[in-house]
């Protein structure tokens, strides 16, 4: 279980491999926003040494400094700027590039490990769990911070950020035997007993069991 926590979610790749050296291999992953990206090349089996290269060519400052100048004026004068549900302060075509530079025409159903990826519906705010269909969508989906990226459209829905439903989707993993989390302190709380649209603001890590 791989929560959101921005590129700290990088952490989980050392975190499998150390598992990994004592015997002890997922057989489900299940990632929200930056987790889904690391938990993808988790559920690809990608080698540790190889998955970190792929970390550090997917995520850059650059991916936040694609600034989308339309959006401002969508702000100043959104009638005349046509102001819409798509609205978003930076362009998703970097990062959409890189994930699919990364991963191709891959499906989440085809994965080596089964991967299961959480984001949110834009229109009601329901958490949404993506289980099959390409995985380079359901990764650019899970991570569309509202406002800062724009939403992506799969199978009819306006997708985004995992985070604002549920940063920890313990629920998607229920039928494990054994769950092991990983996250950050204040999205490990909250996502037992907290109410659904908060926002993560902690930076200190934590682990459950």
């Amino acid at each position: 279980m791989l929560g959101s926590g921005g590129v700290r979610s990088i952490a989980a790749l050392g975190v499998t491999d150390v598992l990994a050296r004592h015997g002890i291999q997922p057989d489900l992953v299940v990632g929200c926003s930056s987790g889904a990206l690391f938990g993808a090349l988790i559920a690809a089996r990608t080698p540790p040494a190889e998955g970190l290269a792929q970390a550090r060519r997917l995520w850059s400052a650059e991916l936040t400094g694609q600034r989308n100048w339309r959006a401002y004026a969508q702000l100043l004068v959104p009638r005349w700027a046509g102001f819409d549900a798509d609205f978003a302060l930076r362009r998703g075509t970097l990062i959409a590039e890189r994930i699919n530079a990364a991963f191709g025409d891959r499906r989440i159903e085809t994965l080596p490990l089964p991967l299961r990826i959480a984001a949110t519906d834009a229109a009601t705010g329901e958490p949404v769990l993506l289980t099959r269909g390409p995985l380079a969508a359901a990764l650019c989906a899970s991570m569309a911070v509202p406002f800062l990226f724009p939403p992506v459209r799969i199978d009819g829905q306006r997708l985004v950020d995992g985070v604002v439903s549920d940063p920890l989707p313990v629920s998607a993993a229920l039928d494990a035997d054994v769950l092991v989390t990983l996250g950050f302190e204040d999205a490990c709380r909250v996502a037992s007993t907290g109410p659904r649209g908060w926002w993560p603001t902690s930076a200190r890590p934590c682990s459950t069991t």
